[in-house]
Formats: C-alpha cells, sequence, structure tokens
C-alpha cells in the first residue's frame, strides 16, 4: 500500500479510502461512486499525511484523526485514541529504557543536559506527537541567542531520539527530520594558541564575556607552563587547611593533571583507568577506549620519566583499590566529580583560573608535539580517535610543513 489505496465496496459502489498512520489502519468512505473524484480524494488525503508527516499540519487534540485526514485537515470530530503522553512521559520512559551502563557516563549527562532545556522551552505537559517543525524552529531561534549552533545541533540530536523512541512505541507515527531548519552559521574553531597569545588578544579589549571564554577554550601550554602548573598544583593540594571547616583538596588532582598532559588522555579514560594499567617499572601505559558500540580497546603510549615520578608519589599514598585515580577505596569516579575538584583547584590562581578542565592538558599534548615536528599520523595515535576539526586546530604548529611550503614561493 503506497501510503493509501482505493477499495470499492460491491454492495454500494461507493469508494473507501484505506491508508495507515500513526502505526493504524484505517477504512473511509469518500461517499463517492465515481472512480475519477475517489482519486482525486486519495491524492488529497496522501498530500493532507504528508503534511501531518513534516511538521506542516497538526492534528488537534479534539480530533479523530481518521476523520481529520479524509476532511483533509479541516474537520474535527469525536477523539479517537488519540495519544496524549507528553513530553516528560517520552523522557521517562526513554530514561527507564537506557539503564546505567547502557552509555557513556559523559553521554548520559550531555543528553540530561539537553532534555532539561527542552523541557524548559516546551514545558513537561507539552503533547509530544504535536511538536512541529515550526515549533522547533522557534526553539532554534531562541536557543540561537545565548550558545552555538553547534550546541543547537547536539540538542536536536537528543530530541531525535526521544521522537525514535517515541515511533517505537507508536507514539507518534513518523520519523522526524530537521534538515529544513534555519540553523545558526557555526564558524570553526579558532587554532590553539598560547597562554601568551590569548592574553595579549584579551588585553586589546573588545571582546564579550563568550568571546574571551571561547579564547581561552583555545589554550594550550608550553612544557615549562606544564611543570609550573604542577608545581603549583602540588603546593596548593599539600597546603594545611585554615580550619576544619575547609575541605582538602583531593591527593588524585596532581597526578591526574599530570597523567593528561604528558598522555594526552581524555578525562574520561583517565577515570576508568585502573591501577593495573599503569607499568611504572617499564613505563607505560595502557589507555582503555570506549567505542561507540561499548567496546574496550586500548591504545598504549610510553611514560616520560616525570610523570612516572608523579604516579610513583601518588601510589604511596593512594587509597587503594582498583581505580587509578580515585577518592576513596574501590569507588570509581564520575567525571564530572574530578571536574568539580578541578575548580576548586584552579580557582585558586588568577592565573590558572582561565583553564579549561582537563582537556586544555589534552590539546597541550597535541600541540607541543606538533610544534616539535612529531608527524601527524603519530601524535593522533597517541591520542586515540582524532577528528579532522581538532587536528587542524594544531595543524598550524608545524613548522617544517609550513616553512617548506612558503619556501617554494622563493
Amino acid at each position: 500500500m503506497a501510503n493509501g489505496s482505493l477499495v470499492k465496496k460491491k454492495d454500494t459502489g461507493i469508494y473507501q479510502a484505506v491508508f495507515r498512520f500513526g502505526g493504524k489502519q484505517y477504512w473511509k468512505t469518500l461517499k463517492t461512486t465515481n472512480k475519477a473524484e475517489a482519486k482525486d480524494a486519495l491524492g488529497s488525503i496522501r498530500n493532507t499525511i504528508r503534511k501531518i508527516e513534516a511538521g506542516d499540519l497538526i492534528v488537534p487534540g479534539d480530533a479523530e484523526v481518521g476523520t481529520f485526514i479524509t476532511s483533509f485537515g479541516k474537520l474535527k470530530a469525536k477523539p479517537d485514541q488519540l495519544d496524549n503522553t507528553t513530553l516528560q512521559e517520552i523522557i521517562d520512559g526513554y530514561v527507564a529504557a537506557h539503564p546505567a551502563g547502557s552509555k557513556a557516563d559523559s553521554t548520559f549527562k550531555t543528553e540530561a543536559c539537553h532534555r532539561r532545556h527542552l523541557l524548559a522551552h516546551f514545558g513537561q505537559n507539552k503533547i509530544f506527537r504535536t511538536i512541529s517543525n515550526d515549533e522547533v524552529q522557534r526553539y532554534v531561534t531562541k536557543r540561537a541567542k545565548t550558545v552555538t549552533g553547534r550546541t543547537i545541533k547536539k540538542e536536536l540530536i537528543t530530541l531525535r531520539l526521544l521522537w525514535h523512541y517515541a515511533a517505537s512505541k507508536k507514539i507518534v507515527g513518523r520519523e522526524v527530520s530537521f534538515t529544513e531548519l534555519n540553523l545558526p552559521v557555526d564558524h570553526d574553531k579558532a587554532p590553539f594558541a598560547t597562554y601568551a597569545e590569548i592574553q595579549t588578544k584579551v588585553e586589546l579589549g573588545g571582546l564579550s564575556d563568550q568571546e574571551v571564554d571561547e579564547a581561552w577554550e583555545c589554550l594550550f601550554l608550553s612544557m615549562d607552563e606544564i611543570r609550573e602548573f604542577l608545581n603549583w598544583a602540588k603546593e596548593e593540594v599539600a597546603k594545611p587547611l585554615p580550619n576544619k571547616h575547609y575541605r582538602k583538596l583531593p591527593g588524585f588532582l596532581v597526578p591526574m593533571c599530570a597523567a593528561a598532559a604528558f598522555t594526552g588522555a581524555r578525562r574520561s579514560e583517565l577515570v576508568r583507568s585502573e591501577v593495573s594499567d599503569w607499568n611504572l617499572e617499564r613505563g607505560t601505559v595502557a589507555i582503555r577506549e570506549m567505542k561507540k558500540k561499548r567496546k574496550i580497546t586500548f591504545r598504549h603510549i610510553q611514560l616520560l620519566p616525570e610523570l612516572v615520578v608523579f604516579l610513583k608519589d601518588w601510589m604511596a599514598v593512594h587509597p587503594g583499590g582498583r581505580w587509578m585515580f580515585c577518592e576513596k577505596p574501590n569507588k570509581k569516579m564520575r567525571p564530572e566529580d574530578t571536574s568539580h575538584r578541578f575548580e576548586k583547584l584552579r580557582a585558586k590562581s588568577s592565573k590558572w583560573k582561565v583553564l579549561h578542565g582537563y582537556h586544555t592538558f589534552r590539546h597541550s599534548f597535541a600541540s607541543i608535539l606538533a610544534s616539535k615536528g612529531v608527524r601527524p599520523s603519530l601524535i593522533d595515535e597517541w591520542m586515540g580517535h582524532v577528528t579532522e576539526e581538532m587536528s587542524a586546530r594544531y595543524r598550524h604548529l608545524f613548522p617544517s610543513d609550513q616553512a617548506l611550503a612558503i619556501a617554494a614561493l622563493i
């Protein structure tokens, strides 16, 4: 059945339209014995269904779906098992269908953030099936005033996941497409820059708070600056507390920062890192990567001697248990917990408060290697999967490639 067909009743000769919508089949009389008129009506029915699926036409809450479609979107009748599942109920069902462990913790956290924004805009009692493309466009337009297009696209992915879940439960009868939305233009992220370069740019003035924040997000530290930070952090962690009401900074902070800076590992990879992954005598580590199919793979990295020193000092006071970076024995930390502890640390310094979490050290790892002329393929291998976008942000730091290219002009 190509989105509807005609059936002629033998006793009366009246045509009926047979079509499917929302997982249900409808038989509706067309009140005509004329085949040409019946074909025209069927074409109008198909066109009405296309409009509903595109979000250009919404079935009213008090309309019977089949009657609404056969009236080409003009008539209303009594409700006929219309699904009134709300946005909040869809979210609750989706979360219940994806228990802990089915996705990476960071993915759960990101999706939860996106869902909060969707609820704030549409309202928890919004009938999910009535969300139209026009309404999604208004959401996009509103969000574009405060966040980047890249963020909006991620939020729409979360909405699409909710839609797929609703479709699997026959709550909506169509898959959603946001291809026709007017999304804000996204500019490429700026290349990684040194502390001095960003500081000069900020001191020139004229930047908004968001632009200043975006500038510091591009920071990479030199080896000397990394060592300066680690020495400062080590002193801060060791400082005695002024009184019992202050909470001491955890000991894992310094070795975890050092591990990020000297291996390029992600925050999530360091959180899932186990003590047995680190062979301090051989000076090697097996970084646990989490692939999209929830499969653990490993990449192996040689450890710098000074990182080994940091880690040996840490193991001397390690609380014990399976996890390398932790506060309590055998209690795995959440990535956001480690970031919260890092925020407490960086807030203690006017110089280091601009650091954007552990990812700054990952940026630094790639950028320093690039500036030393290490080939891109080897950098990518050590860092794990690296997007083309990220590679482009440190590519300008390769000294030999650029010098040879410019020399060709002479």
